[in-house]
């Protein structure tokens, strides 16, 4: 049986000796290749360069819009519980880069929960999606997340994002070979999906 912070050590002996280290679940890579070739494609800094940020128009979009181009390009796939999202679009008005925001039940607090680009690179793109998204929604403070299996959350630093804390590696549920986050599971989700009673 493996330490329960195994991975997070692996981690941090890779970060402690200069080495980038991705961990890539086999359901991932097989569910959405094309977002995770993307990824180490910008790691490596290959990325195909467009137009900077400043060239790009920035406009709102519907949380259908968003989640069709997280669908396609997100490690993570698509997502519940958009209220705002915010889009930049290149001169023949195709989506290259989109930031989706969310307000926590419990917190109330506002959270960027997705942000990707369609593979291109454009400088200056998730600063000017943040600032854009920011005035245009009225935000005062907004947190995020970084999944350190594949990110250290540069970007969020670069951007004045403060680091709080790191949060202890949690489980997930296998089932035929595919992972599930918790949330999926709770008390809640389980009655509504199964119209049965969780027990504790």
């Amino acid at each position: 049986i493996k330490d329960t912070l195994y991975h997070y050590k692996k981690m941090k002996c890779c970060n402690d000796a200069n080495i980038k280290l991705l961990m890539i679940n086999e359901d991932e890579w097989l569910l959405r290749p094309t977002a995770w070739k993307n990824r180490i494609t910008n790691i490596l800094k290959r990325s195909k360069n467009g137009p900077p940020a400043r060239k790009l128009k920035i406009s709102a979009i519907g949380q259908q819009v968003a989640n069709s181009f997280f669908s396609m390009y997100h490690i993570q796939g698509e997502t519940s519980g958009i209220i705002n999202a915010m889009a930049a679009f290149n001169d023949n008005d195709d989506i290259v880069a989109v930031m989706a925001f969310n307000k926590q039940r419990n917190t109330g607090k506002i959270e960027l929960i997705r942000y990707c680009t369609s593979g291109s690179s454009h400088a200056g793109v998730f600063s000017r999606l943040f600032s854009h998204s920011v005035k245009t929604f009225g935000y005062n403070a907004v947190i995020s997340f970084a999944d350190l299996k594949h990110s250290s959350g540069e970007v969020y630093q670069k951007n004045g994002f403060s680091e709080v804390y790191n949060i202890r590696p949690d489980y997930r549920y296998v089932i035929r070979d595919r992972t599930y986050h918790k949330s999926s599971f709770t008390k809640s989700k389980i009655k509504k999906k199964y119209g049965v009673e969780a027990k504790t």
